[in-house]
């Protein structure tokens, strides 16, 4: 018996159409996704502090330090880190 395990990403295209910038950021951040739904945002305790339909969000008023970003888009949900100064 052969036992074949592999470890990816079951469909890399959908993933490289998805890009948040600037990274780090000084507030302003831009979501470029095909099929975007939306993005929520969320502090480094887990707490959810932003939940928007559109693509710029907006730091200027959060602590520095690092975020989440789970969007939704192309039918999948993808998480950032991004960081802001």
């Amino acid at each position: 018996m052969t036992i074949v395990s592999t470890v990816g990403i079951d469909n890399p295209a959908i993933l490289s159409n998805v890009k948040v910038y600037p990274n780090p950021t000084n507030g302003k951040l831009t979501i470029d996704a095909e099929n975007f739904e939306d993005v929520e945002v969320y502090d480094t305790s887990g707490r959810l502090i932003i939940k928007s339909a559109l693509k710029t969000i907006d730091l200027e008023e959060q602590s520095k330090g690092l975020y989440l970003l789970k969007i939704n888009a192309n039918g999948t949900t993808q998480e950032f880190k991004v960081f802001k100064e």
